[in-house]
């Protein structure tokens, strides 16, 4: 096996980039075997010191996993650890909120035609929804109301069925977390307007008029626009 030698610079990042091209021009599966350590070592021309410091990253989501019977194997991503690590990112990136909250817009926009179909099929997927929206103390507490909220919305994402979709909803936490004033109001008639924008949304969707559903969205970002800054002008410039 030929050696293919790495610079010293960036080492880490080198050989995990090398190690999952590996699995992919190997078309290789979870649970399928990989090369030993030393044997990668030697392939890469670096230490089995180097080798292992790189698996700790990929060990961590998931995509690799090593025992004393089998030795390294492809493992299965690892979609909630890859989410957390997205929600830390947003949060130490400082992004403007504007881009926090088209971001949020583009995920739940896109996701409304995905959820009507889940629902027309499985009606429970409505009750479940709707049982966010009559939390005990929803009104009256806002700490409820918030992680109500976020719940409903995560809920929302992960109805759509998409698996990796699912990842980018821990970037709402990001969100709730930039726009809490906002999200809770500042009396209870500002979640009882809340609520029903819930209920609104996911009625329309039961009755398979997705465009509805996608106007009452839009509209119920009104206020997160007014406030958010950095906020994106209506002519397009930044």
């Amino acid at each position: 096996m030929t050696n293919t030698l790495i610079a010293r610079r960036s080492l880490n990042d080198e050989i995990v980039s090398r190690l999952k091209a590996l699995i992919v021009a190997g078309k290789l599966k979870p649970g399928d075997k990989l090369a030993t350590e030393q044997e990668l070592a030697v392939q890469f021309g670096v230490s089995r010191l180097s080798i292992r410091e790189a698996l700790r990253a990929l060990r961590y989501l998931g995509i690799v996993q090593s025992s004393q019977r089998r030795g390294l194997t492809v493992g299965q991503l690892d979609l909630g650890k890859l989410g957390e690590c997205l929600d830390f990112h947003a949060v130490v990136s400082h992004y403007p909120d504007a881009q926090l909250l088209h971001a949020r817009m583009a995920i739940e926009m896109g996701v409304l035609p995905l959820v009507m179909r889940k629902m027309q099929e499985d009606p429970d997927v409505y009750d479940r929804l709707y049982a966010f929206t009559t939390r005990a103390n929803i009104l009256s507490d806002p700490n409820v109301y918030l992680q109500a909220d976020l719940d409903f919305h995560q809920a929302l994402v992960d109805a759509a069925g998409i698996a990796p979709l699912v990842i980018f909803t821990e970037l709402l936490r990001t969100f709730f977390a930039r726009f809490r004033k906002q999200v809770i109001g500042s009396k209870s008639s500002d979640r009882e307007a809340g609520v029903r924008v819930h209920r609104r949304i996911i009625a329309a969707l039961r009755d398979g008029d997705v465009a509805k559903a996608q106007n009452v969205v839009m509209k119920s970002f009104d206020v997160y626009e007014r406030t958010s800054n950095n906020a994106i002008n209506t002519d397009g410039a930044e």
